[in-house]
């Protein structure tokens, strides 16, 4: 990026706009408590608050060993207040963050 002299210019450059944008979304995740389903591998609805179509999940240490995961069909369910996840145990309890 080149320097700017004044910020008018500065706040009306493509590429500066774009960084932005980006760093807010890095910043807009939410935390959140979940139980997998009963069954493993079994997709479950989750209610978040992003107010946007997710981009991830990253899976933190749960009450047992397990994989939080989306396939494609989850993924296209996806919407800006509920997303589909599976887990390949049942009854996982643990946190992700939704970003």
């Amino acid at each position: 990026m080149t320097r700017f002299r004044d910020t008018k210019t500065l706040l009306t450059d493509p590429e500066f706009r774009r960084l932005i944008r980006g760093l807010c979304e890095l910043s807009m995740q939410e935390r959140m408590d979940i139980t997998a389903s009963l069954r493993a591998d079994t997709a479950f609805t989750v209610t978040h608050h992003l107010g946007r179509v997710p981009t991830g999940v990253i899976q933190h240490i749960g009450d047992a060993a397990a994989k939080v995961y989306a396939d494609s069909n989850d993924r296209a369910a996806w919407t800006d207040s509920i997303l589909r996840l599976k887990c390949d145990t049942s009854d996982w309890h643990g946190k992700i963050d939704i970003f």
